[in-house]
C-alpha cells in the first residue's frame, strides 16, 4: 500500500470538498439575500452513522424558500459542521446548532459531540 498516495489522494478530496463548500455558500447566499432572508438558523443531529437537518428557521418570520432551495440549503448547513467535523455522525454521534448572519456572511457553528466514556477495573488475587 502507498500511503504517500493516499495521503495524496485524500488531502486533494479534502480541497475538493472545501471548493465545493465555497461554491455552495456563494450561490446559496444570493438565493437568500433575494429572499430577504436576514438570518438562518438550523438544528442537526447525527448518530448511528446516519444524520440530518432537523430544524431551519429563518428571520425575519414567515419567509419561505422553495422545496427544492430549501433542500439545497439543509445540505449545505449539514456539510458545513461535517467538514468542521468529518465523522460526526459515526457512533454516539453529535449534535448542534449553525447560525448564518446572511448580512454579513458569518456563520457560526455550536457542536457538541457525544462520547461513551468506560472505566475498567480489573482485580486479581486481591
Amino acid at each position: 500500500m502507498d500511503w504517500t498516495a493516499i495521503n495524496a489522494r485524500m488531502e486533494a478530496m479534502a480541497r475538493e470538498r472545501k471548493e465545493q463548500l465555497v461554491a455552495d455558500r456563494k450561490a446559496i447566499l444570493v438565493i437568500l439575500r433575494q429572499a430577504g432572508i436576514a438570518r438562518v438558523d438550523a438544528r442537526y443531529d447525527g448518530y448511528g452513522d446516519s444524520g440530518n437537518i432537523e430544524d431551519v428557521t429563518f428571520e425575519p418570520d414567515g419567509v419561505q424558500l422553495a422545496a427544492g432551495k430549501l433542500e439545497e440549503l439543509k445540505d449545505f448547513l449539514w456539510a458545513v459542521p461535517y467538514d468542521l467535523h468529518p465523522g460526526f455522525e459515526i457512533n454516539e454521534g453529535g449534535c448542534g446548532e449553525v447560525t448564518w448572519d446572511i448580512a454579513g456572511d458569518r456563520i457560526d457553528v455550536d457542536h457538541p459531540e457525544r462520547f461513551v466514556e468506560t472505566n475498567h477495573y480489573a482485580h486479581e488475587d486481591v
